[in-house]
């Protein structure tokens, strides 16, 4: 009996733990649950309060977005319009600006250059305080005569070769206000071996040279260097000269003007009337560049 009794007794001092240990067990989960949901009720509440705010904003946003842009596409419209009508009226003025800068140099060229018919041919005279100027030519007018008139062409002794072209360039340079063109002569020539002679001839036509003290003329190479003789012949005599004697180093790869007197060609006699030719050459043996290209332009007599 007392062997029962003492097991009774256990028995129910642990049934009463483990009422006691359930009891507080759930009272806590009562009080976890109670903290737990109003911190989600908050929490779900702020997510909608902010949603139904930030639709509003992004309503009244776009609404003030699409007056503005509105707006300022009126303005821009209103000023592409005035610039429009600014420019219209500023291209009149302008037009006739340029009409008169145009008119002005007309004026002043026919006033310095006159031409004089001289059958059968056309001569520029260019007079400038008292002086006669003629162009033998200037090689504008792609014509294989020159400006008197004469025959023009390229020729070959033996195996020398020259080839005669027109060459065009912006920066040819002038002096006596020679501005119809900008082509000068081209001569590329080969007197490779010995004995070779080639060259330019231009006719002069019998003109008279007797009031004219100098030839000038332009004139460059493509590298630099190259050197040739200058021929006059009146019909009967020739004499020629070298470059050399005005450019010791041969010619510049850039445009040189050469004055050369009349005086230097010693044996012509009858400079009244020049029946010969004016000749540029080049040979074996005094040209250092055998091979090579030069250009020459505006060939005159002052």
């Amino acid at each position: 009996m007392k062997e029962k009794i003492g097991l009774i007794i256990i028995w129910s001092v642990v049934v009463l733990v483990i009422l006691v240990n359930g009891i507080f067990f759930l009272h806590g989960i009562t009080k976890l649950f109670k903290q737990i949901i109003p911190s989600l009720k908050k929490i779900t509440s702020a997510r909608i309060e902010r949603k139904i705010i930030t639709k509003k904003k992004v309503e009244k946003i776009s609404k003030k977005t699409v007056k503005k842009e509105k707006k300022e596409e009126i303005v821009t419209k209103e000023k592409i319009v005035k610039k429009e009508e600014k420019s219209k009226k500023k291209i009149k003025p302008e037009k006739e600006k340029k009409i008169k800068k145009q008119e002005k140099p007309k004026e002043k060229i026919e006033s310095k250059e006159e031409i004089v018919d001289i059958s059968p041919v056309k001569k520029k005279v260019v007079v400038k305080e008292g002086e006669v100027i003629l162009f033998l030519d200037n090689f504008d007018d792609n014509d294989a005569r020159n400006n008197l008139g004469g025959k023009t062409e390229a020729f070959g002794e033996g195996k020398g070769v020259c080839i005669d072209s027109l060459y065009y360039d912006m920066n040819i340079p002038n002096s006596h206000g020679d501005k119809s063109g900008e082509y000068s002569l081209r001569l590329s020539y080969d007197v490779s071996n010995q004995g070779n002679v080639s060259g330019f001839t231009s006719n002069l036509k019998g003109v008279d040279l007797s009031n004219y003290q100098y030839l000038s003329f332009w004139v460059k190479g493509s590298l630099g260097g190259e050197i040739f003789k200058i021929r006059i012949a009146d019909g009967e005599i020739a004499s020629e000269i070298s470059i050399k004697s005005f450019l010791p180093r041969g010619l510049f790869p850039d445009w040189r003007r050469v004055i050369i007197p009349l005086k230097v060609f010693k044996s012509i006699k009858k400079w009244n009337e020049m029946e010969g030719s004016l000749k540029i050459i080049f040979d074996y043996e005094s040209s250092f560049i055998k091979q090579g290209v030069i250009y020459i332009d505006e060939i005159v007599f002052e």
